[in-house]
């Protein structure tokens, strides 16, 4: 399996994402690696735990720009629907968004550790 496949594996939409690092693999590939070191997880899951709304929709917002412009759309997605439903103040089904962002995170992560092999 290529590079550019296991990137797509990881969510990523490979042809954007490549573009907007003029195809330098090597950056993305750093860039990547700094993203999977950020501490998204349990900054996400510490302000949901106190109820710390503001700081809550700060973390997914960093998560959401760094996540797209990495190309992981559908983590970037997530993060949105977490952003949107804190910035209306309806916290309905606010845990399942928050677990399905951190999941998704995680996934994500872990796969760029695991392409370093």
């Amino acid at each position: 399996m290529g590079i550019e496949s296991k990137f797509a594996a990881l969510g990523m939409d490979v042809a954007e994402t490549t573009d907007r690092f003029c195809g330098n693999i090597d950056l993305l590939q750093s860039m990547m690696r700094l993203f999977a070191k950020e501490s998204y997880e349990e900054r996400l899951m510490s302000t949901f735990a106190e109820r710390d709304w503001g700081e809550l929709e700060r973390a997914a917002h960093a998560l959401k720009g760094s996540s797209a412009n990495l190309g992981f759309v559908h983590l970037s997605s997530l993060a949105g629907v977490v952003v949107q439903t804190l910035r209306d103040e309806d916290y309905t089904g606010l845990d399942e968004k928050v677990d399905a962002l951190v999941a998704e995170f995680v996934r994500v992560r872990d796969g760029i550790v695991a392409l370093e092999g």
